[in-house]
């Protein structure tokens, strides 16, 4: 069943050249580099993407004309609501008649091998929907008081958390730096009391006073 377009246009990209095997790969990178997507469908050699904001839809449109996986090719992304460019229109017409073509000897292809093929694809969208729909639950609606109320608290949360990881690490490098100064205090002290014991063992050593030295014998006239 088609997607339905209706209201979501203006949040709407197509994208076309981008090989069948790696269309999970492509989405998987537009949900990280571009935002949240809300639907998604391929027909007929096109991508149709739906982002939760109309932000996502610029930013998606910066991979215009870069390859990916097949650096033959180069991926053509537009907005739904503006007329397909000229290499698009292209090559959905060499995909067009390519099908075509291909469904005549469609018997000499082996069953089991595009059986496999199409297991693993409804694999990785299952996957990938999963992942949509996940992203999806933790998106907040910030067009409402109540929404962006919960993004300020949210926001908060952030930043405190990371308050509290920062405050963590410097309580930590202060203990470090009192434990080092109390040792070279420690060494300090043990030096200072090193050295009296060492000058007191000197004065013990030395003649006490009160004691005379031995006479010399007096020369002779």
């Amino acid at each position: 069943m088609p997607l339905n377009l209706v209201g979501r246009l203006h949040r709407t990209v197509y994208i076309t050249a981008c090989p069948e095997d790696s269309q999970e790969d492509l989405l998987h990178l537009l949900l990280k580099r571009c935002g949240a997507i809300e639907a998604w469908d391929a027909v007929d050699g096109r991508l149709t993407v739906v982002f939760q904001s109309m932000n996502s839809v610029s930013n998606a449109l910066t991979f215009h004309g870069l390859s990916f996986v097949d650096l033959s090719k180069k991926i053509c992304v537009w907005k739904a609501t503006d007329a397909p460019p000229a290499e698009a229109v292209q090559q959905l017409a060499i995909q067009g008649s390519s099908s075509t073509t291909e469904a005549a000897p469609a018997e000499a292809v082996s069953t089991e091998e595009e059986d496999a093929r199409r297991a693993q694809r409804k694999e990785r969208r299952a996957a990938l929907q999963q992942i949509l729909n996940s992203g999806a639950a933790d998106i907040v609606d910030t067009s409402s008081p109540e929404g962006r109320r919960a993004k300020v608290i949210e926001l908060c949360y952030r930043q405190l958390k990371a308050l509290c990881v920062l405050t963590a690490a410097a309580v930590k490098d202060a203990k470090a730096e009192l434990e080092e100064k109390k040792e070279n205090l420690s060494r300090l002290q043990d030096l200072i009391r090193s050295q009296e014991a060492a000058t007191k063992r000197q004065r013990e050593g030395a003649v006490e006073p009160g004691e005379e030295a031995p006479a010399r014998a007096r020369p002779r006239v």
